[in-house]
């Protein structure tokens, strides 16, 4: 059974800027997760991040299709898996900017950093942790791989996905492209 999340963004950014934002480690560091990332076919490479309870977060991916600026897709192993999922965007510039389409794709059930709880790097960490969570009614306890095998858990970890990828896209993003000189 295929699970996907879809998520289509507009920036106003010309895709130059978006996909360096998607490309550069030192960007995908800053709205993502900390990683070794580099826009290159074939290159193996690791998210590394930490949830709010201080469980470290490691995924490990690798490029499997690029055409810059347009097009990127990488492979996603969260480490509680056993099936790597399908990470896939497509930029299209439009009047104004780039419209963003993110598919994540996996056939089994793919597991999100911290199971919906936002990834943090190690500077927003000791920055959070300072302050209260700015996802606090989205944010659930921590669940592990025994719930796996029951539907309905299923249907709650997309709905996690989909969170995290929308706090990563609609927040996390927006914020690095409006303040940086990418």
């Amino acid at each position: 059974m295929s699970q996907d999340v879809v998520l289509n963004v507009f920036y106003p950014h010309p895709p130059e800027q978006v996909w360096k934002a998607l490309t550069d480690r030192r960007a995908l560091s800053a709205w993502m997760m900390d990683n070794d990332f580099e826009a290159c076919l074939g290159h193996k490479f690791r998210f590394q991040g930490y949830s709010f309870s201080g469980q470290e977060i490691a995924i490990d991916c690798e490029v499997l299709e690029i055409e810059p600026p347009k097009h990127l897709v990488y492979s996603w192993k969260e480490q509680l898996t056993s099936e790597p999922s399908r990470v896939t965007w497509t930029l299209t510039p439009v009047e104004g900017g780039t419209q963003i389409q993110l598919r994540h794709r996996s056939r089994a059930l793919a597991i999100i950093p911290a199971f919906g709880i936002p990834v943090l790097n190690r500077a927003s960490r000791v920055k959070m942790s300072a302050q209260s969570s700015p996802l606090t009614a989205t944010t659930r306890p921590l669940r592990t791989a025994s719930y796996i095998a029951d539907d309905s858990y299923r249907v709650s970890e997309l709905l996690d996905r989909q969170i995290i990828w929308h706090y990563w896209l609609e927040q996390r993003l927006v914020e690095v492209l409006t303040r940086s000189q990418l």
